[in-house]
């Protein structure tokens, strides 16, 4: 089947038409509340979180073409329309249906728009000249070639007939062993993991979600379009400083200080040394600052206007990042630090003829809910999919001895604690009657103590162990 024709439906489909359903069917109270621009990279970013766990799963399962990926989103746009209609023909019986706004805020062609168009095009004259040289061990390699192998293949792996003739004594001779505990595994000069003798199967190294991008593009611009990718979410988070800026520094005394505040950040960011050189490798930097700046830019949203769609966006968006990078976990741990000190109640649900009372009904429950769900995905696909990398990265990195008996010490101590400040007689009684019928209280305990702890051994442990 002559599938050439097609490979240009899925630009629309990947970047722009599920976001704009969603808005459509859910979001009407929320576009309110955007200008025009911030509607498109809104839009964008739903369309690129619905593609990217799509993606995902298709490659899981081994079937990730041109033909599935478009049916995929298809079939997601009509089905996210058809619940959307039926949930509006019940507010309209209701008599709780919406006025209707424009489904695009009118432009406003402002001077802080006009110089934010300007830098992006700066940016883009930057940054889309991407390195065409590079090692095939290094970490830009292993992305381009995995990402090719996933466009042309459909699978994650990919199998080499050569290995086949390899015995365990050669394998020992030509390829490094593994870790302690995996010492049946192999590698290759790079992260290319060698397993399943008998099936000649190669794993590579690193998370999946910024070479599921790769395939994406190699799909509709061939081998080449590797190159662009992440060029192209280097533009994106760019422009995503600029208006999470703007709704960070918002103030009604002066409304345009955010904007200009956030024109600032931009134009130094795009004009960063450090930005234009990775931005210009196809590493995965670029992902994962996009996604941290629209994660960041969603719970600014979120705070002041709370609503299922943006805890839902906000949720995925952050566990989108243990899909890209291992040391983003940190921010994960951040977030959950943030929610551990929200109150459950702080900003209810609006809804004047319903009462939600209650963690899991709040706008923080399903913030929770979200990233809690999207982070149980991200952990069970990276143990199933990616066993390889995260065993080496686990087994070589961070079990070693004196780093274990560092956090098993500082876990220990967090947990005799915790038992001390509740048990402990000499505590006045409503202290701790308060806590003990006060379950959200107890989990503030647990989720801030677990994220001080993440961050201070990630962050600290080269310092206190610099030999590992």
């Amino acid at each position: 089947m002559d599938t050439s024709c097609l490979r240009f439906l899925l630009i629309p489909f990947a970047i722009f038409v599920p976001g704009c359903v969603v808005l459509t069917v859910r979001g009407r109270s929320l576009l309110r509340r955007l200008d025009f621009s911030e509607t498109l990279f809104v839009q964008v970013l739903i369309s690129i979180l619905c593609t990217s766990f799509l993606a995902l799963i298709l490659a899981e399962i081994g079937r990730f073409t041109l033909v599935n990926c478009l049916a995929a989103l298809l079939l997601t746009c009509i089905v996210m329309g058809w619940i959307g209609l039926k949930q509006r023909k019940a507010d309209a019986e209701n008599g709780t249906e919406e006025k209707k706004p424009p489904l695009w805020p009118r432009p406003l062609f402002s001077v802080q728009s006009i110089l934010l168009l300007l830098i992006i095009v700066v940016a883009a004259w930057l940054y889309f000249r991407p390195a065409e040289e590079f090692l095939v061990s290094t970490d830009a390699g292993v992305y381009v070639l995995s990402g090719i192998n996933l466009a042309e293949t459909g699978e994650l792996i990919a199998y080499d007939p050569l290995l086949a003739n390899f015995t365990p004594s050669l394998a020992a001779e030509l390829l490094y062993a593994g870790p302690a505990p995996l010492m049946d595994w192999r590698r290759f000069w790079g992260i290319f993991y060698v397993w399943q003798w008998g099936l000649s199967a190669v794993s590579f190294g690193f998370l999946h979600l910024h070479r599921i991008w790769i395939a994406l593009f190699v799909l509709v611009f061939g081998r080449v379009g590797a190159l662009y990718v992440a060029p192209s979410f280097g533009l994106l988070s760019t422009s995503g400083v600029y208006f999470l800026c703007q709704r960070i520094f918002r103030s009604e005394e002066k409304p345009n200080r955010g904007a200009w505040i956030g024109l600032l950040g931009t134009s130094f960011l795009a004009l960063n040394f450090v930005q234009i050189w990775n931005v210009r490798h196809p590493l995965s930097e670029g992902l994962t600052q996009y996604l941290v700046v629209a994660g960041f830019y969603l719970l600014a949203i979120w705070i002041r206007f709370p609503s299922t769609l943006l805890s839902a966006a906000c949720g995925l968006c952050f566990s989108a990042l243990f899909l890209t990078r291992f040391d983003t976990l940190p921010i994960v741990a951040f977030v959950y630090l943030l929610l551990a000190f929200r109150k459950p109640a702080m900003h209810p649900i609006s809804d004047p003829d319903r009462e939600k009372t209650g963690l899991l009904r709040s706008p923080t429950g399903e913030l929770l809910i979200s990233l809690s769900t999207g982070m149980a995905f991200a952990t069970m696909h990276n143990l199933l999919y990616a066993r390889e990398y995260m065993s080496d990265l686990i087994y070589g990195v961070f079990f070693k001895p004196a780093l274990v008996r560092f956090l098993a010490a500082a876990g220990l101590a967090s947990i005799a604690f915790a038992l001390w400040l509740i048990c402990r007689p000499t505590i006045p009684r409503k202290w701790r009657d308060t806590v003990l019928q006060h379950p959200w209280r107890v989990a503030r305990i647990a989720l801030t103590a677990s994220a001080v702890c993440s961050l201070a051994s990630i962050l600290f442990w080269p310092l206190i162990f610099p030999s590992i």
